[in-house]
């Protein structure tokens, strides 16, 4: 609705900007020429000529003698429309101008407006106003279709849920399962201070290798699991190791399951959960920051369409000084001041320079929306024009407050991206509290071995289920810091955190609520001041007319 007022704005610029004479610009060297002026529907001479002759003396004699009617001709006294005058002889005269009474006086109201005035500039703002050799229309829908497809603003923002979604894998990863090998090779020579030792030798030689292969795992209750299978070799030059070249053997299972700390589902699983969270959230943040950017390239578009109508406004004042110049030239040696005339140059200047800078705007106008969008087919400022196609809407907006507010806290990407920083908190919060309790583990181990001698390693693999039983141990692991302050500072935090997003959403909604509620009464303002603008467009219009023939027709005035 902003636009609204912007293009009714433009239109209330007019209060001296309309042509009835004036020199014809250079056309542009490209394929279309530059509008030469934008003539809005006023009266000709001829026809200002015909209504002033219709102004009429009505002369009032004391004896109720007849009323006489004398013709004005081209010399009328300089009247105020609408009101009685008194001559020198005494006879009072009603001024009539129907022009001036059909443009202003039958004006619409601001509340009586047309949904959809027509303009003045609303067909040369469509055509080519650079002198560059090719011009591209372009509407709002192509343009925003192409910043979504070509933007490389949002080829950055749009990969911020695909980079977050990784999180959610990488936590989940947790719970798969690990491979291990492990292998050693110890060679063991030293002095030994008791025969029982080696039996005899004085230096105890031990050659041992040990390789181990398995898996472990986490799950999602919290506890480990691991199997792993060890193999060895081992030979030493005591005489108590019986048999020599011994190939040894030990499949083991462990698990272990916290009972307290660490335990549980919800707990084990909060960091997949949280990464879910962070990936929502990013979705909401694309969201928000690519509502912004379609929001400038709308506002870069009806900007560029602000600012060629500006250059028709300026070229159109240009015009009108031009047209004033001319006439006090002519009339230089007849009632035209010298002071005049200089100031009437130094306006044409002025309005030059002007048109000089609006040119530049234009262009500005013109790469910002290509910085946003960029489209290639949007091509180069120096070879190709854009221009705007659309036209500002306006029609009136019935928007109802209550259910915008509703919407905006349903629909908006701030409240949902708070939201779910709240939940956020909330599962961090559950963790904190989790690792108060103590460290309650517990653990069971199993495992089966296998020897034999001659390096026969096959044999000692099987002795692991042929011979004898498994063995195994259960216990329990408990700790417990003595004042537990680490743990109950960060479950201090987490609450305050917590605490501290509910009201951070409060206040998102609050403000949310507030830009809403503006927004809607901009809305309705902004379209009062429309009309308004064009209302007093219209009359500015039919007064500066009316002025700028008076002074032509009139000599001296």
């Amino acid at each position: 609705m902003a636009l609204w007022a912007g293009a009714f704005t433009i239109g209330a610029m007019t209060l001296f900007a309309t042509d009835v004479s004036g020199q014809q610009p250079a056309q542009s060297p490209g394929r279309y020429p530059l509008p030469s002026r934008i003539d809005p529907p006023v009266p000709s001479l001829k026809a200002i000529r015909n209504q002033l002759s219709q102004v009429q003396y009505t002369e009032s004699t004391t004896e109720g003698g007849g009323n006489e009617s004398y013709d004005l001709g081209t010399d009328p006294p300089v009247p105020e429309f609408g009101r009685e005058r008194t001559d020198d002889l005494g006879r009072t005269y009603a001024v009539r101008d129907p022009w001036l009474s059909d443009g202003v006086e039958s004006l619409p109201t601001p509340t009586d407006a047309p949904p959809e005035a027509v303009l003045w500039w609303d067909k040369d703002v469509y055509e080519p106003l650079r002198q560059v050799p090719e011009s591209l229309p372009v509407t709002l829908e192509q343009i925003l279709v192409a910043t979504l497809q070509s933007s490389h603003y949002v080829d950055v923002i749009k990969e911020i849920p695909l980079i977050r979604e990784t999180s959610i894998m990488e936590a989940d990863a947790q719970f798969d399962w690990i491979s291990f090998v492990e292998t050693q090779w110890n060679d063991i020579s030293q002095p030994v201070g008791s025969r029982l030792t080696t039996g005899g030798p004085p230096r105890y030689r031990d050659h041992n290798v040990t390789a181990q292969a398995g898996v472990r795992r986490r799950n999602q209750t919290g506890g480990q699991f691991e199997i792993g299978q060890r193999i060895g070799h081992q030979n030493t030059n005591s005489v108590f190791f019986v048999p020599q070249d011994q190939a040894t053997s030990r499949l083991t299972i462990n698990y272990t399951q916290p009972l307290l700390r660490n335990a549980g589902r919800a707990y084990n699983t909060s960091l997949t959960v949280l990464a879910q969270i962070e990936t929502a959230a990013a979705q909401d943040e694309l969201s928000r920051n690519l509502q912004a950017h379609l929001v400038q390239v709308t506002e870069a578009y009806w900007g560029l369409y602000l600012e060629r109508a500006n250059l028709l406004q300026k070229q159109r004042f240009l015009n009108r000084a031009a047209d004033i110049l001319e006439e006090l030239d002519r009339r230089r040696d007849i009632d035209a001041l010298q002071s005049q005339i200089v100031r009437a140059r130094a306006a044409v200047a002025s309005r030059r320079a002007e048109i000089v800078r609006s040119r530049t705007e234009i262009q500005n106008a013109e790469s910002r929306l290509r910085a946003l969008v960029n489209d290639p087919r949007l091509g180069d400022g120096l070879m190709l024009e854009l221009i705007p196609q659309d036209q500002p809407s306006t029609r009136a907006e019935e928007i109802d407050l209550r259910w915008s507010v509703e919407t905006a806290l349903q629909n908006r990407p701030e409240v949902g991206q708070s939201i779910k920083q709240i939940r956020a908190a909330g599962v961090r919060q559950r963790i904190a509290e989790n690792e108060i309790l103590p460290q309650l583990n517990a653990i069971l181990e199993m495992y089966a071995s296998g020897l034999r001698g001659a390096s026969n390693l096959g044999g000692s693999l099987t002795d692991q289920f042929a011979t004898g039983e498994p063995s195994y141990s259960v216990g329990l692991q408990y700790e417990m810091p003595i004042w537990n302050r680490a743990a109950k500072a960060r479950y201090n935090r987490r609450r305050m955190e917590l605490r501290q997003l509910e009201a951070q959403f409060r206040a998102t909604a609050a403000n949310l609520t507030l830009e809403v509620e503006r927004a809607v009464r901009e809305v309705t303002t902004t379209y009062q001041e429309m009309l308004a603008n064009f209302g007093a467009m219209q009359a500015a219009d039919a007064e500066v007319n009316y002025i700028f023939e008076r002074w032509q027709l009139l000599p001296g005035s």
